[in-house]
């Protein structure tokens, strides 16, 4: 269960690291934000498997719970990113 947590952490330094890019990084060009965003939400799919996993997420309560709080909310976080993009998309397709 030790390895396991230990990819799981290393995960979450990684998703840690493009949110903070992402939240306050001085894009130039909007295309580096969007591949920055694009690479988050593949990371985040790799949080799947151990999230699947019961027997890891209850150990993972007891060892460090806080960690499992943030990656919930990160993954809320993409959601709403994701929401955005798609608003925009619709608003700017209607207005063609």
């Amino acid at each position: 269960m030790n390895e396991m947590y230990l990819e799981f952490i290393e995960i979450k330094g990684q998703t840690d690291a493009l949110l903070l890019q992402l939240s306050e990084g001085k894009y130039k060009d909007p295309n580096t934000f969007i591949n920055n965003y694009i690479h988050l939400q593949k990371v985040y799919c790799r949080f799947r498997p151990y999230l699947a996993d019961i027997n890891f997420v209850e150990w993972a309560v007891v060892k460090d719970k806080t960690t499992l709080v943030e990656i919930v909310m990160t993954g809320r976080a993409i959601m709403c990113m994701h929401n955005f993009h798609n608003t925009l998309s619709r608003t700017i397709q209607e207005k063609r």
